[in-house]
């Protein structure tokens, strides 16, 4: 899947010259937000890794 379509991109946010990519849109969609959570498991999985973190902001 081409989760490009999903990511809103925010010019110069937080500052000028950086490109924010909000994947909120992203989460939105469960469908898509599946799918990612899916292929991040898989490629951690592949690579025998012990745990997943995700961070927030």
């Amino acid at each position: 899947m081409d989760y490009k379509q999903f990511i809103t991109l925010v010019e110069d946010w937080p500052k000028e010259g950086v490109q924010f990519k909000d994947i909120t849109t992203l989460m939105d969609n469960g469908v898509a937000y599946k799918s990612a959570v899916d292929e991040i498991v898989q490629y951690a999985k592949d690579r025998q890794v012990d745990i997943i973190v995700g961070p927030e902001a």
